[in-house]
């Protein structure tokens, strides 16, 4: 892979899936094929074994690290400061950035084109400022057995699932050309073109290839309820005067049924267009 990357991701007890969210992203930062990409997750107080995890994970690979956040509740002002800001430190004064690609990811967000690796080196030269995701929603019996790669989840998987436009984010982007300015939740933005000595046009070019957001938060009824009565454990002042966040409280509530009625809904994914 010719193309660096920078990998953000924030973590708040997330045991069951970090294994499959390192062994998809490593792939894309091996140092074996590429010595100047990063992972770092953001761990945000986990009393879980997240931490341990991750301190695992920098033990394979030193290009991934750990940053210690613990805010004690859901903040997500801090945590957009994180997404809108932390890859800034990485650019010279004249805005060229050392990384091509920056991903903001969440630990159930796995973003995938069969062809990915090759369509960033495609495209890191071009205009492309952003890449447009389409979200789905991918529905299991339960957590995934196999961990997979961009390059073998559909001979791993046949995936199922639920169109969800509210995971079309902006997950990919270009940071020698854009301030992303993501809003809360980074389920949309505003993304600013800028100019600088090695980019002079200043405008956003949004890329049509198609990079699918798959968000596997529907992994059995099992793992719906545990992975909600976790993050409600944040869920506590900001998040009540602000409503971000608040929605895992209110899931609570009627977990199964919203589980139940939603994923009747899942048809079989077809991730080749």
């Amino acid at each position: 892979m010719e193309s660096k990357l920078l990998i953000i991701s924030p973590v708040y007890n997330e045991e069951r899936l970090l294994p499959f969210h390192f062994h998809y992203y490593n792939y894309l930062i091996d140092l074996q094929r590429n010595k100047e990409s990063n992972l770092i997750y953001i761990d945000f107080g986990s009393d879980d074994s997240s931490v341990e995890l991750i301190q695992s994970f920098i033990a394979q690979n030193p290009n991934v690290s750990l940053i210690h956040c613990d805010t004690k509740e859901h903040r997500e002002d801090v945590l957009m400061l994180f997404r809108n800001h932390y890859y800034k430190q990485f650019s010279s004064p004249a805005d060229e950035s050392n990384y091509d690609w920056v991903f903001t990811v969440d630990i159930d967000e796995f973003l995938f084109n069969r062809r990915l690796i090759e369509v960033l080196d495609l495209k890191k030269d071009s205009d492309t400022t952003i890449f447009k995701m389409k979200g789905y929603d991918v529905v299991m019996d339960s957590v995934p057995e196999t961990k997979f790669t961009c390059e073998d989840i559909l001979d791993n998987y046949t995936l199922e699932g639920i169109r969800d436009t509210s995971l079309d984010k902006n997950l990919i982007f270009n940071p020698s050309k854009v301030d992303i300015q993501h809003d809360f939740g980074c389920h949309t933005a505003q993304p600013r073109g800028f100019r600088s000595l090695f980019y002079k046009n200043g405008d956003v070019f949004w890329d049509d290839t198609v990079v699918y957001n798959l968000s596997f938060r529907y992994l059995g009824m099992e793992y719906f309820r545990y992975i909600n009565t976790e993050k409600s454990k944040r869920t506590k002042e900001y998040a009540k005067k602000t409503h971000y966040g608040f929605h895992y409280k209110n899931h609570l509530e009627d977990m199964d049924s919203r589980y139940n009625d939603y994923t009747r809904k899942k048809e079989l994914l077809n991730l080749d267009d």
